[in-house]
């Protein structure tokens, strides 16, 4: 297996991508951590895990609390050892127009895509640097490199975890720890159908073809690949 003898951490791990790439580690050998704010869905991952051989923790966790994010990273190294992968996954949107995007809703959003992945970059970073090893991963999107009408925050939000995932890639180069983005199109979650409820999900990304791309980033096959943007569509995108 690819991870075998791994560990990750999984933000968002309870449903949508970060449930599929949870999952698509834990078959690969990793022991992974979900952590989401839901606890039942964190519980049956998790479980889901330990089902396939491994390891596999549910942490109830706010990506925008430090104090969350702390304790999760404090449990997964008392627990693994070591953290060997970490996955952002972690993210909110809200469509709405400019005029009618009020301060709260540009916050959020702001503080879950974009401060939940560097709080818990910034907390497992000198784990992996001082290791000399490790990978981190964020989830973005296609809307963070083209601009989308009515999701202004949605799209400021993922230009600048892409911007932080360059930005920390130089600096962790010398430390033998990447760093990378998955940039996927329309995909079938919750998440996305909260801001396309017109669209047939049979028409788009499933959440697997997104985890498989993780895995690659995850496992040795990538070990020369950083500060890269790795856009997923479909072949027949138009």
């Amino acid at each position: 297996m690819m991870l075998s003898g791994k560990s990750a951490l999984v933000s968002g791990g309870g449903r949508g991508i970060g449930r599929a790439v949870a999952l698509v580690l834990a078959r690969e050998g990793a022991n992974v951590a979900v952590m989401a704010r839901t606890e039942s869905e964190v519980r049956t991952a998790a479980a889901e895990i330990e089902a396939l051989g491994v390891t596999g923790l549910a942490l109830v966790a706010d990506v925008t609390r430090q104090v969350d994010v702390t304790r999760s990273i404090e449990t997964c190294l008392e627990a693994f050892g070591a953290l060997d992968i970490l996955v952002n996954s972690a993210g909110v949107a809200i469509k709405a127009r400019l005029d009618q995007t009020t301060d709260a809703t540009w916050d959020s959003t702001i503080d879950v895509n974009l401060g939940g992945a560097f709080r818990l970059a910034r907390a497992v970073y000198p784990h992996m640097r001082d290791r000399g090893s490790g990978s981190i991963i964020n989830i973005s999107s296609v809307c963070g490199t083209v601009g989308k009408p009515n999701l202004t925050a949605y799209c400021a939000s993922k230009f600048g975890l892409n911007g932080f995932t360059r930005a920390l890639a130089e600096e962790a180069r010398p430390f033998g720890v990447r760093c990378n983005a998955v940039n996927p199109r329309g995909t079938a979650t919750r998440l996305w159908a909260t801001t396309h409820p017109d669209q047939d999900p049979t028409t788009v990304l499933q959440p697997i073809d997104v985890a498989n791309v993780v895995l690659f980033l995850a496992s040795k096959l990538s070990r020369y690949v950083t500060g890269q943007e790795i856009e997923v569509s479909l072949l027949t995108y138009r």
